[in-house]
C-alpha cells in the first residue's frame, strides 16, 4: 500500500497492517515470505511470517535468477553480504565479502547460446565458486577477485591477483597465471592478453602469439586465422597451416579471409588470402575508391574494379577503364573508356560494354538504372539485378494468380499471372488485405473522400461490385 507517499504492507485477507507505511520502496520477490525494504539509500529485509526485520542495513539488494533449481535468490550487499531465497531460507549467512553471479559459455559452444550461471563469493582471503544448484563450493582461489566483465562471455573465470590478470578453469586450475596487465575475450575462444612487452593472443590452452606485439586481433569471418601488428607491418596467420605473410601497415581486410594491401618491399597493391594464396598479383602502384568499391590502378593509369562481393571469392579486375562513377549506390557503375560509356555490376561484371552514343542515368524515384543506346532503345536495370526493356510491363507478384504492374503516368494495374495480361484499370495503389483473401485497390476521385475502394477476390482474380460512398466507405 501507499500512504502519504510512503509504502507499507497490508494483509490482503484481513486488512491488517503488516509493515507500516514508512518506507520509500518495497519489493516482495515472488510474493513469498521475504520483503525487501528501502529507506533512502539503505536496504533491510523482513521475514513476513516471523515479523522479523533485519538489524543490519545493506547498501544494495538484488534478486537474481541462479538456476532452474533456484530460479530466484535474494542477495543483500554491504560491509557484509548474505543470500536467502524468497521463502525465507538463509542460503549464505552474513560474511565480510561480496557475492556475484557470473555467466560462463559452455566450452566449445557459441557464447550467444545458453550459458551456465555460477555463484561466486569474494573475501579478503579467497574467491570461492559454488554449484548453482546445490550451492556447494566447487573450488577456491587464494587472494583472488573476479575481474570486471568486458561484455564477452568466456568459458573460464577471469580473475585478478595482486593487480595482475589470469584465467581459471572450472576445476580451479590456472590456465593463464596472473601475470598480465589485462585480459580481454575476443570471441570464438580467442583471448587477447596484455603484458609488459606488448599484446599477445591465447586460445584453447595455447599462446598463439607471445605478448610482444603492438596489437593483435581477429576478424569475425576469418576462420582459423588471426592478425598481429608490429612496427610498420601487419601479419596474417593461418592457425591450421601454421603459415603467415606480412603486408604494410594499413592493409584492408575484405571478407572471408581476403586481404587487400601493399607488399612490404615494393609497396605495390595486391590481394592475398589468409591461406597464403596470392589472389591478385602485387603489381599495382596505386589504389583508389572507398571500402565499398576498390579501384586498382595500373602503371598506365587505367582503373579496374576489384570484385569484393560478400560471400563470393574476391576476383581481380576483368576490365579496365579511364574513369568510374557510382549510380545511386555501389552495385551499378557507369564506366568510361575514351568517349565510350558502359554499365558495370560488382556482382555480375560487365553488363553493357562501353559504346559511343550510350547514355546512362540513375532514376532515384524507382531505384533503377536506365541505359539508352545509340539507336534510342532504353533498358532498365533494377536493384535486384534484373533487367528488361523499359517499355515492357514489370510484374510484381501479389498472389499465386495475380500480379501488379506500374505503368508510368497511369498507375498500377492488376495482371493475370497466367496470361500476363492486365485485368483492371489503373489505380493509385493496390495491396493485399484480410490475410491474403482480398485485394484492395484505391483510385483517386475528385468527388470522393476518402478514395473509392474496389475489392477483388484474391483466389480467383474476379472483380466484385465496387463499394463506394460520397461521405466514406466501409466493408
Amino acid at each position: 500500500m501507499t500512504k502519504n507517499g510512503k509504502k507499507g504492507i497490508v494483509d490482503g485477507r484481513t486488512g491488517k497492517e503488516v509493515v507500516a507505511a514508512i518506507w520509500d520502496d518495497i519489493e516482495i520477490p515472488e510474493q513469498k515470505q521475504i520483503a525487501i525494504l528501502r529507506s533512502g539509500g539503505w536496504f533491510q529485509y523482513m521475514d513476513l511470517g516471523k515479523q522479523a526485520l533485519s538489524k543490519t542495513k545493506y547498501a544494495g539488494a538484488h534478486t537474481y535468477f541462479l538456476s532452474q533449481t533456484r530460479p530466484s535468490v535474494i542477495v543483500m550487499q554491504g560491509e557484509s553480504s548474505m543470500m536467502l531465497d524468497p521463502a525465507g531460507t538463509i542460503l549464505l549467512p552474513p560474511f565480510a565479502g561480496k557475492i556475484e553471479v557470473v555467466d560462463l559459455a559452455k566450452p566449445g559452444e557459441n557464447p550467444d547460446d545458453e550459458s551456465i550461471r555460477y555463484l561466486v563469493t569474494t573475501t579478503p582471503g579467497q574467491l570461492t565458486v559454488y554449484d548453482p544448484n546445490t550451492l556447494k563450493p566447487l573450488f577456491s582461489v587464494p587472494k583472488a577477485t573476479l575481474a570486471p566483465s568486458d561484455g564477452n562471455k568466456m568459458s573460464v573465470f577471469k580473475v585478478v591477483t595482486g593487480g595482475k590478470y589470469g584465467l581459471v578453469d572450472l576445476s580451479g586450475r590456472y590456465l593463464l597465471q596472473p601475470q598480465f596487465t589485462s585480459i580481454q575475450s575476443m570471441g570464438k575462444g580467442f583471448v587477447r592478453v596484455q603484458g609488459q612487452q606488448g599484446a599477445g593472443l591465447w586460445k584453447d590452452g595455447k599462446m598463439l602469439a607471445e605478448p610482444q606485439y603492438a596489437d593483435v586481433r581477429i576478424e569475425h569471418d576469418m576462420l582459423g586465422g588471426f592478425i598481429t601488428m608490429k612496427g610498420e607491418t601487419v601479419t596474417y596467420h593461418d592457425i591450421n597451416a601454421g603459415t603467415s605473410f606480412s603486408l604494410k601497415k594499413g592493409a584492408h581486410y575484405l571478407h572471408d579471409g581476403y586481404v587487400l594491401g601493399q607488399d612490404p618491399v615494393t609497396s605495390k597493391y595486391g590481394v592475398k588470402h589468409i591461406s597464403g594464396k596470392t589472389v591478385v598479383p602485387f603489381d599495382y602502384p596505386r589504389l583508389e575508391g572507398v571500402p565499398a568499391m576498390w579501384l586498382l590502378v595500373r602503371p598506365d593509369g587505367k582503373k579496374g574494379i576489384l570484385r569484393t562481393v560478400w560471400g563470393q571469392p574476391v576476383q581481380q579486375p576483368d576490365a579496365w577503364f579511364d574513369s568510374v562513377t557510382t549510380l545511386g549506390g555501389y552495385e551499378y557503375l557507369s564506366v568510361m573508356e575514351g568517349n565510350k560509356v558502359g554499365l558495370y555490376s560488382q556482382q555480375k561484371g560487365m553488363l553493357v560494354p562501353p559504346q559511343a552514343g550510350t547514355v546512362i542515368r540513375y532514376d532515384s524515384k524507382f531505384n533503377r538504372v536506365l541505359v539508352t543506346d545509340a539507336d534510342g532503345r532504353t533498358r532498365e536495370f533494377l536493384s535486384d539485378g534484373t533487367s528488361a526493356d523499359s517499355d515492357q510491363p514489370k510484374l510484381q507478384p501479389l498472389t499465386s494468380s495475380l500480379a501488379t504492374t506500374f505503368i508510368p503516368d497511369q498507375g498500377i494495374k492488376l495482371v493475370d499471372r497466367t496470361t500476363g495480361q492486365p485485368i483492371s484499370k489503373a489505380y493509385r495503389g493496390i495491396s493485399l488485405e484480410a490475410k491474403g483473401q482480398l485485394v484492395l485497390a484505391l483510385e483517386d476521385g475528385a468527388a470522393y473522400s476518402p478514395p473509392i475502394p474496389q475489392y477483388i477476390d484474391a483466389a480467383v482474380g474476379r472483380t466484385n461490385p465496387v463499394c463506394s460512398a460520397t461521405d466514406g466507405w466501409q466493408l
